[in-house]
């Protein structure tokens, strides 16, 4: 299945209080572009990254650091996801492709599990129109609202001024249309649609409203953009890479607590990743899985007979 992403990310990230741009923010060490091309670049087949022209030299560049061959597209206007992403119709004309894929730029804590799920869903119905994960949460910043054949009856959003419920069932700013949904009701949808009363721009998210989804949940985290520094650090644990060491140790009493107090003594931050170590005891018969025991952050696995490295 041909697959085409859209990246709308001509936002500054003024909330953010970043210097950069927000596709270019770090976060947990890396640009944010830079956790979009982990999570998208080997399962699509075109990417049009819309930048403002601000920082669209910028963006041409990350992307060619890593050889992402993205088309960056330039939004020089504030008007709205909806225009942006639009902006993309010609190459979704000349691509051809049976689903075009949507992600906001910040939204980077999706799991591989979850874009595998979605490309599952594809596979089981390729002519549906709309294929979304979505997340119920107290406090929504965004809400649908269903009926029982699964079709939206309303969508409401707090930065537009809506009174919003309790407890929401929440966008995850991921999204899959069908080509002909793309290229045919989403600019009917535009050509009909205002802008928001509270922002003034033109919301993409509303022209599910009417549409039957098929959804399928995700969890409150990977629903989360990265739009303040409160949500990027609540994102960066569940998006920063995790090295894993792995120790198989028999009778290593004498050496064991130096091996973990050298390791341990690294510094991993800079280079923005996480790390965890996991000593498996081969069952031993000196102290070697009491030292372990007693060493913060060290994960101990005792095996239950002696069986060997393997």
């Amino acid at each position: 299945m041909k697959r085409l992403l859209i990246v709308p990310a001509a936002g500054r990230g003024s909330r953010l209080a970043s210097a950069a741009p927000k596709v270019l923010t770090r976060v947990a060490g890396r640009p944010m572009l830079d956790h979009l091309e982990r999570l998208y670049r080997k399962v699509v087949n075109d990417t049009v990254v819309i930048a403002h022209p601000s920082f669209s030299a910028a963006v041409r560049s990350r992307l060619a650091a890593f050889g992402w061959k993205a088309q960056v597209l330039e939004q020089s206007e504030p008007t709205g996801m909806l225009d942006a992403i639009l902006l993309a119709a010609p190459a979704v004309l000349a691509a051809k492709p049976d689903r075009v894929w949507i992600t906001w730029c910040d939204q980077i804590a999706m799991r591989p599990e979850s874009i595998a799920r979605m490309m599952a869903l594809e596979a089981r119905d390729p002519d549906a129109g709309v294929i979304m994960p979505t997340s119920r949460s107290p406090e929504p910043y965004t809400h649908l609202e269903l009926d029982d054949t699964g079709t939206v009856t309303r969508f409401l959003q707090r930065r537009e001024g809506d009174t919003m419920p309790a407890d929401g069932l929440s966008d995850a700013g991921f999204f899959s249309l069908s080509r002909r949904a793309f290229l045919e009701d989403l600019r009917w949808f535009a050509q009909e649609t205002a802008s928001g009363r509270g922002t003034s721009e033109r919301n993409f998210v509303p022209f599910v409203v009417g549409q039957r989804l098929v959804t399928f949940p995700v969890t409150p985290i990977e629903a989360t953009g990265v739009n303040t520094p409160e949500e990027l650090a609540l994102v960066e644990p569940h998006v920063r890479p995790r090295v894993s060491i792995i120790i198989p140790a028999y009778n290593e009493e004498r050496f064991i607590g130096t091996l973990l107090e050298r390791i341990t003594a690294v510094d991993l931050a800079p280079l923005g990743f996480e790390r965890e170590i996991i000593v498996v005891d081969d069952r031993s018969t000196d102290r070697t899985a009491e030292i372990v025991a007693a060493i913060d952050g060290v994960t101990l696995i005792r095996m239950p007979v002696n069986g060997g490295k393997g």
